[in-house]
């Protein structure tokens, strides 16, 4: 499978919707990324957010392009973009898992619409009972392992830090498995990817309803069992 090298700047469109906590939202965003070094920033506004809950608490609101995009790493890692000769088009299919039982389903789809621009449409829904400050975030991984033609299997995990009463703060984590699945079914997966994520800054206005984020990303071939690896 060839190697397909792109490294200009892509403009990001985003449309995120859903229902948690019995509460519907709807956001609108965009931004850039930068494959060359893995850097992208954006944001998203939406017209209500339930109080129970925050973007910085899932797995993702707007980091579905990354594996597209991501900066290539050696030991012949590649995104996917460069992996399936830049025919990248593709969904997902995951739940995220919390500490306090609760689950949240999140389906997206991630489309290039031009050499300079794609878009990503992603739907969360569920439920979600624990703490919402969030102070405080940790670098994160998540890995695909080859399922067969079209098909990748997804699973990963991160921690953020909560603020639990004033000035007391304690660590949460979530978990995440699900699918990927290429919109050409012959596109398939070479080896198993793993992709580190590192938040360099991200704010969430309760007040306003924004939601911005800057974060890097490295893709890079997993040649031994890791995090989670089943």
């Amino acid at each position: 499978m060839a190697i397909v090298q792109r490294f200009a700047r892509i403009a990001t469109l985003d449309h995120v919707w859903g229902n948690i906590n019995n509460s519907v939202f709807n956001g609108f965003g965009k931004g850039e990324a930068n494959p060359a070094t893995g850097l992208s920033e954006g944001e998203i506004v939406f017209n209500q957010f339930p109080a129970s809950f925050s973007p910085l608490l899932c797995k993702s609101w707007k980091c579905k392009q990354h594996k597209c995009l991501s900066a290539e790493e050696n030991d012949g890692g590649g995104n996917l973009f460069s992996i399936s000769d830049g025919i990248q088009d593709h969904s997902e299919d995951v739940i995220i898992r919390y500490p306090t039982g609760d689950e949240i389903h999140t389906y997206s789809l991630v489309k290039q619409l031009d050499p300079e621009h794609q878009v990503s449409l992603n739907r969360f829904w569920g439920k979600y009972s624990g703490p919402v400050a969030v102070v405080g975030f940790e670098p994160f991984e998540e890995l695909l392992t080859p399922a067969g033609p079209g098909r990748a299997l997804i699973y990963g995990t991160r921690s953020v830090m909560v603020e639990v009463e004033p000035n007391v703060t304690q660590p949460l984590s979530c978990v995440w498995s699900g699918e990927l699945n290429f919109l050409d079914r012959t596109r398939e997966l070479p080896y198993p990817m793993r992709f580190s994520y590192q938040i360099a800054a991200a704010t969430w206005s309760s007040v306003n309803s924004v939601f911005h984020k800057r974060m890097t990303v490295v893709a890079s071939a997993e040649k031994s069992p890791g995090l989670g690896w089943i």
